[in-house]
Protein backbone atom coordinates (compact mmCIF):
# COMPACT_ATOMS: atom_id res chain seq x y z
CA UNK A 1 0.00 0.00 0.00
CA UNK A 2 1.44 3.71 -0.79
CA UNK A 3 1.84 5.81 1.76
CA UNK A 4 -1.09 7.95 2.76
CA UNK A 5 -0.06 12.28 2.25
CA UNK A 6 -0.01 14.29 5.24
CA UNK A 7 -2.88 16.66 5.90
CA UNK A 8 -1.67 19.17 4.82
CA UNK A 9 -0.93 17.64 1.16
CA UNK A 10 -4.21 16.80 0.77
CA UNK A 11 -5.93 20.24 2.01
CA UNK A 12 -3.64 22.36 -0.37
CA UNK A 13 -4.92 19.86 -3.18
CA UNK A 14 -8.46 20.67 -2.34
CA UNK A 15 -8.23 24.35 -1.81
CA UNK A 16 -6.43 24.20 -5.70
CA UNK A 17 -9.25 22.28 -7.49
CA UNK A 18 -12.81 23.91 -5.09
CA UNK A 19 -13.06 26.82 -7.36
CA UNK A 20 -13.33 24.76 -10.26
CA UNK A 21 -15.71 22.88 -8.49
CA UNK A 22 -17.98 25.61 -6.86
CA UNK A 23 -17.96 27.19 -10.77
CA UNK A 24 -19.50 23.67 -11.61
CA UNK A 25 -22.42 23.39 -9.22
CA UNK A 26 -23.33 27.44 -9.92
CA UNK A 27 -24.30 27.87 -13.31
CA UNK A 28 -27.90 28.88 -13.92
CA UNK A 29 -28.01 25.70 -16.57
CA UNK A 30 -27.26 22.59 -15.15
CA UNK A 31 -26.10 20.37 -17.63
CA UNK A 32 -28.93 17.97 -18.42
CA UNK A 33 -28.98 14.21 -17.70
CA UNK A 34 -31.03 13.11 -20.59
CA UNK A 35 -29.61 11.28 -23.68
CA UNK A 36 -29.88 13.38 -26.92
CA UNK A 37 -32.69 12.28 -29.07
CA UNK A 38 -32.58 12.41 -33.35
CA UNK A 39 -35.32 14.64 -34.88
CA UNK A 40 -38.15 12.16 -35.60
CA UNK A 41 -40.31 13.57 -39.13
CA UNK A 42 -44.15 13.27 -37.80
CA UNK A 43 -45.86 10.74 -39.78
CA UNK A 44 -48.32 11.39 -42.87
CA UNK A 45 -45.57 14.07 -44.22
CA UNK A 46 -43.02 12.51 -46.52
CA UNK A 47 -43.21 12.57 -49.40
CA UNK A 48 -44.85 9.31 -50.33
CA UNK A 49 -47.45 8.91 -47.65
CA UNK A 50 -50.80 10.05 -48.86
CA UNK A 51 -51.97 13.59 -47.94
CA UNK A 52 -54.19 14.23 -44.60
CA UNK A 53 -57.60 14.96 -44.74
CA UNK A 54 -58.64 18.52 -45.34
CA UNK A 55 -55.04 19.35 -46.62
CA UNK A 56 -54.40 21.47 -49.29
CA UNK A 57 -52.40 18.94 -52.16
CA UNK A 58 -50.28 20.85 -54.84
CA UNK A 59 -50.88 19.22 -57.59
CA UNK A 60 -49.33 21.39 -60.30
CA UNK A 61 -45.57 23.14 -59.21
CA UNK A 62 -45.89 25.77 -61.27
CA UNK A 63 -42.68 24.86 -63.30
CA UNK A 64 -42.27 21.94 -64.37
CA UNK A 65 -44.24 18.50 -65.18
CA UNK A 66 -42.97 16.81 -61.51
CA UNK A 67 -45.58 14.42 -60.52
CA UNK A 68 -46.79 13.97 -63.23
CA UNK A 69 -46.48 11.34 -66.59
CA UNK A 70 -47.53 11.15 -70.21
CA UNK A 71 -46.71 11.04 -73.49
CA UNK A 72 -43.33 13.06 -74.57
CA UNK A 73 -43.90 16.27 -76.73
CA UNK A 74 -47.25 16.52 -75.98
CA UNK A 75 -47.53 18.46 -72.60
CA UNK A 76 -45.27 21.46 -71.76
CA UNK A 77 -45.68 24.24 -69.16
CA UNK A 78 -46.14 28.12 -70.56
CA UNK A 79 -46.24 31.21 -68.48
CA UNK A 80 -49.81 32.95 -70.11
CA UNK A 81 -50.71 36.14 -69.34
CA UNK A 82 -48.08 35.73 -66.00
CA UNK A 83 -50.05 32.05 -64.50
CA UNK A 84 -48.08 29.14 -65.02
CA UNK A 85 -50.11 26.59 -67.34
CA UNK A 86 -50.42 22.92 -68.54
CA UNK A 87 -50.43 23.06 -71.77
CA UNK A 88 -51.08 19.69 -74.16
CA UNK A 89 -50.63 19.96 -77.86
CA UNK A 90 -52.23 17.55 -80.61
CA UNK A 91 -50.84 17.85 -83.42
CA UNK A 92 -53.76 15.06 -84.44
CA UNK A 93 -53.64 12.05 -82.86
CA UNK A 94 -55.00 8.53 -83.53
CA UNK A 95 -54.87 7.60 -80.34
CA UNK A 96 -56.49 9.46 -76.85
CA UNK A 97 -53.61 9.89 -74.47
CA UNK A 98 -53.36 12.17 -70.66
CA UNK A 99 -50.77 13.19 -68.89
CA UNK A 100 -51.49 11.95 -65.61
CA UNK A 101 -51.01 12.63 -61.62
CA UNK A 102 -48.02 9.49 -60.36
CA UNK A 103 -49.84 9.87 -57.71
CA UNK A 104 -53.68 8.19 -56.64
CA UNK A 105 -56.62 9.82 -54.78
CA UNK A 106 -59.96 8.78 -53.42
CA UNK A 107 -62.40 11.43 -52.03
CA UNK A 108 -61.07 15.16 -53.08
CA UNK A 109 -62.50 18.87 -53.72
CA UNK A 110 -60.61 20.27 -56.47
CA UNK A 111 -60.89 22.99 -58.88
CA UNK A 112 -59.14 24.30 -62.05
CA UNK A 113 -59.66 26.80 -64.79
CA UNK A 114 -59.39 24.54 -68.62
CA UNK A 115 -59.18 26.56 -71.92
CA UNK A 116 -60.34 24.47 -75.42
CA UNK A 117 -59.11 25.21 -78.71
CA UNK A 118 -61.14 25.14 -80.61
CA UNK A 119 -63.88 24.25 -78.50
CA UNK A 120 -65.19 21.86 -80.68
CA UNK A 121 -62.33 19.67 -79.72
CA UNK A 122 -62.44 16.92 -77.15
CA UNK A 123 -61.06 17.22 -73.79
CA UNK A 124 -61.98 16.28 -70.00
CA UNK A 125 -60.15 15.61 -66.70
CA UNK A 126 -59.92 11.86 -65.48
CA UNK A 127 -60.48 11.02 -61.88
CA UNK A 128 -60.58 7.94 -59.96
CA UNK A 129 -58.91 6.20 -63.29
CA UNK A 130 -56.77 3.63 -64.24
CA UNK A 131 -54.67 3.14 -67.65
CA UNK A 132 -55.07 -0.01 -68.55
CA UNK A 133 -55.08 -1.58 -72.47
CA UNK A 134 -58.16 -2.62 -74.24
CA UNK A 135 -56.20 -5.65 -76.33
CA UNK A 136 -53.57 -6.53 -73.30
CA UNK A 137 -51.51 -10.10 -74.19
CA UNK A 138 -50.53 -11.51 -71.10
CA UNK A 139 -47.93 -10.02 -69.23
CA UNK A 140 -47.93 -6.75 -71.12
CA UNK A 141 -48.67 -3.04 -68.98
CA UNK A 142 -50.26 0.20 -70.17
CA UNK A 143 -47.76 2.58 -71.59
CA UNK A 144 -47.87 6.53 -71.14
CA UNK A 145 -49.98 6.56 -74.46
CA UNK A 146 -52.23 3.73 -72.81
CA UNK A 147 -56.43 4.59 -72.76
CA UNK A 148 -57.72 5.23 -69.56
CA UNK A 149 -60.49 3.85 -67.48
CA UNK A 150 -63.12 5.43 -65.06
CA UNK A 151 -64.83 8.60 -64.54
CA UNK A 152 -63.96 11.96 -66.82
CA UNK A 153 -65.26 15.00 -66.46
CA UNK A 154 -66.21 16.29 -69.93
CA UNK A 155 -65.12 19.29 -71.58
CA UNK A 156 -66.16 19.59 -75.48
CA UNK A 157 -68.87 21.08 -77.52
CA UNK A 158 -71.91 19.23 -76.39
CA UNK A 159 -70.13 17.59 -74.17
CA UNK A 160 -69.14 20.57 -71.20
CA UNK A 161 -69.92 19.35 -67.80
CA UNK A 162 -71.12 15.86 -68.54
CA UNK A 163 -70.06 12.93 -66.25
CA UNK A 164 -68.21 9.73 -68.98
CA UNK A 165 -66.69 6.80 -67.83
CA UNK A 166 -64.06 5.81 -70.15
CA UNK A 167 -63.57 2.77 -71.69
CA UNK A 168 -66.36 1.55 -69.25
CA UNK A 169 -70.42 2.43 -69.18
CA UNK A 170 -70.21 5.53 -70.94
CA UNK A 171 -72.47 8.51 -70.40
CA UNK A 172 -73.47 8.54 -66.74
CA UNK A 173 -75.01 12.15 -66.49
CA UNK A 174 -77.24 13.20 -68.11
CA UNK A 175 -78.78 9.89 -68.30
CA UNK A 176 -80.64 8.90 -71.05
CA UNK A 177 -84.46 9.07 -70.35
CA UNK A 178 -83.81 11.21 -67.28
CA UNK A 179 -85.49 14.78 -67.45
CA UNK A 180 -84.04 15.66 -63.50
CA UNK A 181 -80.34 15.21 -65.28
CA UNK A 182 -78.97 18.73 -66.71
CA UNK A 183 -75.30 19.53 -67.54
CA UNK A 184 -74.02 23.31 -67.35
CA UNK A 185 -72.80 23.93 -71.05
CA UNK A 186 -74.60 26.99 -71.00
CA UNK A 187 -72.53 28.56 -68.13
CA UNK A 188 -69.13 27.71 -70.65
CA UNK A 189 -67.60 30.92 -72.62
CA UNK A 190 -66.26 29.14 -75.56
CA UNK A 191 -62.61 29.14 -76.49
CA UNK A 192 -62.04 31.33 -73.08
CA UNK A 193 -60.90 30.55 -69.94
CA UNK A 194 -63.91 28.22 -67.75
CA UNK A 195 -63.57 27.27 -63.67
CA UNK A 196 -64.56 23.41 -63.40
CA UNK A 197 -64.80 21.79 -60.22
CA UNK A 198 -64.99 18.11 -59.26
CA UNK A 199 -66.00 17.09 -55.95
CA UNK A 200 -66.09 13.17 -55.35
CA UNK A 201 -66.77 11.95 -52.10
CA UNK A 202 -67.96 7.94 -51.10
CA UNK A 203 -69.93 7.36 -53.85
CA UNK A 204 -71.46 11.40 -54.28
CA UNK A 205 -69.74 12.77 -57.62
CA UNK A 206 -70.60 16.99 -58.29
CA UNK A 207 -69.01 18.78 -60.49
CA UNK A 208 -69.20 22.75 -61.82
CA UNK A 209 -68.74 25.24 -64.35
CA UNK A 210 -68.31 28.59 -63.67
CA UNK A 211 -70.28 28.49 -60.58
CA UNK A 212 -72.91 26.43 -62.20
CA UNK A 213 -73.83 23.24 -60.75
CA UNK A 214 -73.07 20.22 -63.06
CA UNK A 215 -73.35 16.83 -62.42
CA UNK A 216 -75.10 15.53 -59.03
CA UNK A 217 -74.68 11.78 -59.02
CA UNK A 218 -74.49 9.19 -56.39
CA UNK A 219 -72.61 6.00 -58.06
CA UNK A 220 -71.96 2.93 -56.07
CA UNK A 221 -70.79 1.33 -58.77
CA UNK A 222 -67.88 3.82 -59.70
CA UNK A 223 -64.30 3.43 -59.23
CA UNK A 224 -63.49 5.21 -55.30
CA UNK A 225 -59.55 5.81 -55.96
CA UNK A 226 -57.64 7.07 -58.83
CA UNK A 227 -55.22 9.26 -61.01
CA UNK A 228 -56.26 12.12 -61.70
CA UNK A 229 -55.55 12.86 -65.82
CA UNK A 230 -55.66 16.14 -68.52
CA UNK A 231 -57.00 14.29 -71.87
CA UNK A 232 -56.13 15.32 -75.47
CA UNK A 233 -58.42 13.17 -77.15
CA UNK A 234 -58.20 11.51 -80.66
CA UNK A 235 -58.81 13.05 -84.33
CA UNK A 236 -58.06 16.91 -85.45
CA UNK A 237 -55.68 19.41 -83.86
CA UNK A 238 -55.71 21.23 -80.69
CA UNK A 239 -54.41 22.86 -78.09
CA UNK A 240 -56.05 22.36 -74.16
CA UNK A 241 -54.98 24.77 -71.35
CA UNK A 242 -54.78 23.97 -67.50
CA UNK A 243 -54.00 26.16 -64.52
CA UNK A 244 -55.07 27.68 -61.58
CA UNK A 245 -54.79 23.92 -59.60
CA UNK A 246 -56.90 23.49 -56.21
CA UNK A 247 -56.89 20.63 -54.58
CA UNK A 248 -57.95 19.39 -51.16
CA UNK A 249 -58.67 15.69 -49.68
CA UNK A 250 -62.09 14.79 -47.83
Amino acid sequence: MPPVPPFSSRFAVLLAVLPGLVSLGCTDDPPSTELPTAEVEPPGETEDAPPKVGQPVELFDGKTLAGWEGEAGLWTVEELDGVPTIVGTSPGLDHNTFLTTERTFGDFDLSFEIKLTPNEANSGVQFRSERFLKNAEEGETPGLDSEMRGYQADAAAGWWGKLYEESARGLLYPAKGNPDHEAAEDAVMPNEWNLYRIRAEGDHIQTWINGEPSVDLVDPEGRKEGLIGLQLHSGDPLTVRFRMFQMKTL
